[in-house]
């Protein structure tokens, strides 16, 4: 299954028990945990995804191998990215901690290796999330994103996750300062095609498809192109079905402006 995980869901979904997990072995506990977390973003598990980090946060703690290590930090980080947006119930400075937690085991991630293109990508993606929460700090964060995105694209310009990311931080960026949905819409289309030819059984992180679907429908939704919106929201859905951000947020909202 290839998964997408975007930068603007607007719904939290809660359940009544979430299965507990217990500190392993790391090669025991990773495979069902990776499941978890893709499927709890395609449902808008907010408290699955939530359980699945403290889970990789007490592995962490224990005696992980380099590749184990980065593969834990990396995904927690990205779990605090998805958790940001999901959990917008939550007080402003308990979200803030999450983007806080994700730039220091990403930072940390880069700094044993400096050439992980996918931890520089999602840095850079944080970073903008940070500015969007704290507009003041845009000077200073605007710079690192800035560097991170150039570093991830020089190491790695066709991985579909950091074309995903950088077309997203575009349509974010006002074209003044290199931003615009033109930029952004070419970027993204180069994801979707770089997207065709991974390997579905890659590696984590293997994210991605379905954001890229939903926010080039978002870009034709500002254009009011609502038959061209509609189909990249089916092509998200032909992927996942049971993708509620776009089946429970941008459908409907697509529906009701298109009356």
């Amino acid at each position: 299954m290839r998964q997408t995980l975007g930068a603007g869901l607007a719904f939290v979904t809660c359940v009544a028990v979430v299965a507990p997990v217990a500190a392993a072995d790391f090669q025991e506990a990773w495979p069902g945990l990776l499941d978890r977390i893709e499927r709890a973003y395609v449902q808008g598990d907010s408290a699955d995804m939530t359980a699945v980090r403290t889970a990789l946060k007490d592995l962490l703690a224990t005696d992980l191998s380099g590749g184990e290590r980065s593969i834990a930090r990396y995904t927690i980080a990205y779990l605090d990215w998805r958790l940001f947006t999901l959990r917008q119930g939550l007080p402003d400075d308990e979200r803030d901690a999450l983007l806080e937690e994700a730039v220091e085991l990403l930072t940390e991630d880069i700094a044993d290796n400096e050439e992980n293109a996918e931890s520089h990508a999602l840095l850079a993606s944080v970073y903008g999330m940070q500015i969007g929460s704290s507009a003041w700090r845009g000077m200073i964060l605007g710079m690192r994103a800035s560097r991170s995105s150039a570093r991830a694209l020089d190491l790695e310009p066709a991985n579909p996750r950091i074309l995903l990311l950088d077309g997203v931080g575009k349509l974010h960026t006002p074209a003044m300062f290199g931003g615009g949905e033109e930029k952004a819409e070419a970027l993204l289309q180069r994801a979707v095609a770089a997207f065709q030819t991974e390997p579905a059984d890659r590696p984590w992180p293997r994210w991605g498809l379905i954001d890229a679907y939903a926010w080039l429908g978002q870009i034709m939704v500002r254009r009011a192109d609502h038959r061209a919106a509609r189909r990249y929201y089916m092509d998200a859905l032909d992927i996942e079905p049971e993708f509620r951000w776009v089946r429970g947020v941008l459908l409907p909202a697509l529906e009701e402006s298109a009356r």
